[in-house]
């Protein structure tokens, strides 16, 4: 019994990890902006400023 028991469990194991991974992959949190980035100045477009920092 164990002989079928644990490659079946090591195998689930596996498959487990690898759907976590590919979770984690789509998140995509590590790799920086996108190609949709826009980038953000705190202090606003230069045009609203009054004088030019």
């Amino acid at each position: 019994m164990s002989e079928i028991l644990i490659p079946v469990t090591a195998v689930l194991l596996l498959l487990a990890g690898l759907a976590a991974l590919v979770v984690l992959a789509r998140r995509d949190g590590f790799a920086g902006p996108g190609t949709g980035y826009l980038p953000h100045d705190e202090l606003g477009p230069l045009s609203f400023r009054r004088r030019p920092v």
